[in-house]
């Protein structure tokens, strides 16, 4: 639905006077496309961004401008990288996000959240540690926190090759839980299903196929 550059470079969006840069087209599209979904708990502005603040805060300003338009109902945050180094915690970016957010630096948003206006915060990103559950528990203003991660990805294997993925995620890359996934489940209170038994003295896997031919369809 964009139209070609206007011959400033900036994209026009049809319909709109003028043209608008990329970055709002894009967090309009996706707002709106996504807005319906129930399981949109708020919007986040960035990830980790490190450009001076003097510089984010208008771009910053303008993008929760959108998402509070499209969606009303729902809060923005923004994963913060080094917040209180970054000049956020003190700065207009507390005020600016509906909630606080911020990578692996627990004690800077909590201190963010309680500061005058109190607003909650988040852990935008931690590690698997279940210990940053506790923290979230004892501190009503956090809302809660983002695992890094849920499931093993392929890359950041840190020199574990010819293995191509991290010893991180609740679950390997083809789903198997690991032991950290099943204290994440203790943690939580869900009932505990144990990892299956394993031997040391099998010499061989035992496959059976759940059915004997395959369609041409690709999804099967």
């Amino acid at each position: 639905n964009k139209t070609a550059a206007a011959p400033t470079g900036t994209p026009a969006v049809p319909g709109a006077s003028g043209s608008v840069p990329w970055y709002q087209v894009d967090a309009t599209s996706v707002v709106m496309r996504d807005r319906n979904h129930p399981s949109v708990a708020m919007w986040s502005t960035g990830n980790e961004i490190r450009d001076p603040i003097a510089t984010r805060t208008p771009l910053l300003t303008r993008l929760v401008a959108i998402a509070h338009a499209l969606d009303p109902g729902r809060p923005v945050t923004q994963a913060l990288f080094r917040p209180s180094a970054s000049g956020d915690v003190t700065g207009a970016t507390r005020t600016i996000v509906d909630v606080f957010g911020g990578n692996y630096r627990p004690d800077e948003v909590i201190t963010a959240a309680k500061t005058a206006p109190a607003r909650p915060g988040l852990f935008t990103e931690m590690g698997t540690d279940t210990s940053a559950w506790t923290t979230v528990r004892n501190n009503p203003m956090i809302t809660g926190l983002f695992l890094w991660t849920g499931a093993a990805y392929l890359g950041e294997a840190d020199g574990l090759w010819p293995r191509a993925e991290a010893d991180f995620g609740l679950m390997d890359g083809v789903g198997t839980v690991r032991s950290i996934g099943y204290s994440w489940q203790r943690t939580w209170g869900a009932p505990t299903t144990s990892p299956p038994a394993t031997g040391t003295t099998a010499n061989r896997v035992l496959l059976s196929p759940d059915h004997t031919t395959v369609s041409t369809d690709v999804d099967d």
